[in-house]
């Protein structure tokens, strides 16, 4: 037995063989590749599109919104050293209506009339103190308001109410 082909008879051609489809470009032999992809590189990415193909890793997109800044709230110092130029200009219309007092008779209502720029400079940082942004703020002034009823205002009213 031999095991060549016998050659093909003259009458007869042979058929052509038929050629193989042409395969789709792997991710190996795509135009621009570097070879396989990155997981996450989807195949067929052009080159630079992905952190995984040349791209430098970044949290943020390129060109896309930058993180926003902390939220800058105003310092106690700041509240300290406003709650200070306001009790003077507290004292200043205390002194005011002081004069206002002796030409005009409010009875009984006289030391209210006197602390009302006090109770006024009160009221507004402890309603600041509701905002979270400006909390520091009022601490610092309602510090200064403290220091002042403490060492000025209470011992004046107590000295005032005895005689």
């Amino acid at each position: 037995m031999n095991s060549t082909p016998e050659p093909p008879a003259p009458g007869d051609e042979p058929e052509p063989a038929p050629e193989p489809a042409p395969e789709p470009p792997t991710p190996e032999t795509a135009p621009g590749s570097d070879g396989p992809p990155s997981p996450q590189q989807p195949p067929y990415a052009p080159p630079g599109a992905y952190p995984g193909a040349g791209a430098p890793a970044s949290r943020f997109p390129v060109g896309g919104a930058q993180s926003p800044a902390p939220v800058k709230r105003p310092p106690v110092w700041a509240g300290v050293l406003t709650g200070l130029g306001a009790q003077v200009v507290g004292v200043v219309a205390m002194i005011m209506l002081l004069s206002v007092m002796f030409s005009v008779a409010y009875g009984s209502w006289g030391v209210f009339v006197l602390l009302l720029p006090f109770i006024v400079l009160l009221i507004g940082p402890a309603l600041l103190m509701l905002s979270w942004h400006w909390r520091r703020f009022a601490t610092g002034m309602l510090i200064v308001s403290a220091a002042v009823w403490l060492i000025i205002i209470g011992p004046c009213l107590g000295l005032a109410l005895v005689a």
